[in-house]
């Protein structure tokens, strides 16, 4: 009887010893990501399609550059996120001498939070802010000890003044620590 409760101590030993061995891989896989990163460079382009419920179908189609960032993310053990900070878009028609035409917006004292996972090269994120309206992916294309790339593609549709606005976004953020 004794060597039966001792085999069956083992066994519960051997299954708690590997149920943890898989946390800590999992744990490992995120420790790249946990940290504080500063928003070095993001660029994308979209392309915006209006459709009115009376009338006429417009596209807009720009690209857009963060300039001025002191914006960071920090990303918790606990798969937690934060964001704060400051930067400005610069947002132009993708037509020949857009620049001209460029405007600057300022996002000032930006805050979010939400949580995260990383799954393969995928990184997820809940924002409990955009539910429901943005749809995407986010690929980490490079992730070293001190730099992040990461290619974001996300559908955004949004109902306006009799039409819905449907805008197809791609880009990349490059951080670092």
């Amino acid at each position: 009887m004794l060597k039966l409760n001792w085999l069956f101590l083992l066994i519960i030993s051997a299954v708690f010893l590997t149920s943890c061995g898989d946390e800590e891989e999992e744990s490992e896989d995120n420790l790249g990501v946990v940290g504080t990163w500063n928003l070095v460079s993001l660029k994308y382009n979209s392309v915006t399609t209006i459709t009115y419920d009376a009338g006429p179908v417009l596209n807009n189609a720009t690209v857009a550059e963060a300039v001025d960032t002191d914006l960071r993310l920090t990303f918790n053990a606990n798969n937690t996120y934060t964001t704060e900070g400051d930067y400005s878009i610069k947002i132009a028609p993708d037509i020949e001498d857009g620049e001209d035409l460029a405007v600057i917006i300022d996002y000032q004292n930006f805050f979010g939070t939400g949580t995260w996972k990383k799954e393969g090269n995928e990184l997820i994120f809940n924002e409990s802010e955009l539910s429901g309206r943005q749809v995407g992916s986010n690929t980490i294309i490079e992730l070293t000890a001190n730099r992040m790339v990461i290619d974001i593609e996300f559908t955004q549709r949004q109902q306006q003044q009799g039409g819905t606005a449907v805008a197809k976004v791609s880009g990349r953020y490059i951080l670092e620590k």
